[in-house]
């Protein structure tokens, strides 16, 4: 009787050491996935988001090319140039306080064709009341020092020599206002990713890095690239009434539309009351996944 209950045991041990194996030795792809849902479960556990931030970063970095796969992920925004030079994955944690803290990761082909992956620091400009003040426009950045933002849009062009891109994106949200942004990314004469040109011209003296757009959280707001990523068009905004003049919680689209326009220059340079027919959004070539509610 002792060999045989011997041989049970020991097929026992087996058993439990190859099922520990098996749940030990899941896949970098099933690991992030776990994290993901973990972190969208609870929106407030913003360390499960920095695991799954990290996570995500050594799975790319593992796979070393900028247009690998992800598996679909409700909630996360990840978008690819045109030119697939750069690709943004970000993503958005529900705060306490009910601001918005963004979360993500930059990844970008050097000079030399090599990849380089870096996370994205959101500094946390606050929503509340949606006021925007105007240092903000020209506020120095790094990625370290994100103003925050899930990107929807993202278009290739040049400025004075230097590869840069134009950026879409919801850069905050509380229950009274949303905020918009329109900024851009390039890749320095070190190779290095920098944030913020001076390329948004509302004349020839008025230039902006970025501009930011607060309206009512009750209301859509177009902002979007069109006419094959040259133009972006903007719903112009206005209180809903006289009385609410200044206070961006009752701003909305009034039903005209401005825009910027890419100019030979490199400038993108505002016009007030353009005429757009059936305006088609310029999308790029990698599907998005929008986070809830934008």
């Amino acid at each position: 009787m002792i060999k045989p209950l011997r041989l049970l045991l020991n097929l026992l041990c087996i058993c439990t050491l190859s099922l520990s194996y098996a749940a030990d030795a899941s896949s970098p792809t099933e690991k992030l996935m776990e994290l993901w849902h973990r972190s969208s479960l609870n929106l407030y556990d913003t360390a499960c988001g920095t695991l799954f931030q990290q996570e995500l970063a050594q799975l790319l970095a593992a796979q070393g090319t900028i247009d690998y796969e992800l598996p679909e992920l409700a909630g996360l925004s990840d978008l690819l140039a045109p030119d697939r030079r750069l690709r943004l994955i970000t993503w958005t944690h529900e705060l306490a306080s009910e601001e918005t803290l963004y979360k993500g990761i930059a990844l970008y082909r050097d000079s030399h064709d090599s990849l380089r992956i870096l996370p994205l620091k959101d500094r946390q400009l606050p929503v509340k009341q949606g006021f925007i003040n105007e240092q903000w426009f020209n506020l120095p950045c790094s990625l370290s020092e994100w103003i925050g933002a899930v990107y929807y849009g993202i278009q290739p062009f040049e400025f004075q020599g230097v590869k840069a891109y134009l950026l879409l994106g919801v850069a905050g949200r509380t229950p009274l206002c949303t905020r918009k942004v329109i900024e851009t990314m390039y890749i320095d004469a070190t190779d290095e990713l920098q944030i913020g040109l001076p390329c948004l011209a509302y004349t020839n003296t008025r230039i902006f890095q970025r501009i930011l757009y607060s309206y009512s959280s009750r209301v859509a707001m177009t902002l979007q690239l069109i006419e094959k990523g040259k133009k972006v068009l903007i719903d112009h905004l206005a209180p809903s009434a006289p009385q609410y003049s200044g206070l961006p919680q009752f701003y909305g689209p009034d039903g005209s539309q401005d825009a910027f326009i890419f100019s030979k220059e490199g400038y993108w340079r505002h016009e007030n009351d353009v005429l757009v027919t059936d305006p088609v959004e310029h999308s790029p070539t990698k599907k998005l996944i929008y986070n809830k509610g934008y």
